[in-house]
């Protein structure tokens, strides 16, 4: 499996055995469980490989996981060492969620967005059980 088709701009994968097809005429946000991998230079690499994919309109990140501070300096280290000279509106936004509940809230908020741009929402993860949950929470 590559990834999960969860409906028409929503799709789910693998961290370690999906992979995904970013659309170029799409904007991107990537949601990632992140509960299990901890091994560095497996995330270093994820995450600049992640940002060097992306494009100024689509540099948004979310973390849940015991693992995600470290996913998250990760991504803004990667976003640095591409783009050392950002401005404030063109760095990428990373954000940490310690409550399953908020993380969730948020994907609802996003894959109900609607966008003037054709827009995917990405959630990747690590952890099947945690994955299940949030799909059954979402309904899906």
């Amino acid at each position: 499996m590559r990834y999960e088709k969860l409906s028409n701009q929503f799709y789910g994968a693998n961290l370690l055995y999906g992979k995904i097809d970013l659309k170029p005429t799409h904007t991107w946000s990537f949601y990632y469980v992140v509960e299990n991998t901890t091994d560095k230079e497996f995330i270093e690499k994820e995450a600049l490989k992640t940002v060097l994919l992306v494009n100024e309109h689509s540099r948004e990140f979310h973390f849940y996981g015991k693992q995600s501070q470290q996913w998250e300096n990760s991504f803004d280290l990667a976003d640095i060492t591409i783009r050392p000279n950002a401005t404030h509106q063109e760095i990428a936004l990373t954000m940490v969620y310690s409550d399953l509940e908020k993380f969730i809230d948020m994907l609802q908020e996003e894959i109900s967005a609607r966008y003037f741009v054709p827009h995917d929402t990405y959630l990747i993860y690590d952890d099947e059980n945690i994955y299940k949950q949030i799909l059954s929470k979402l309904k899906y």
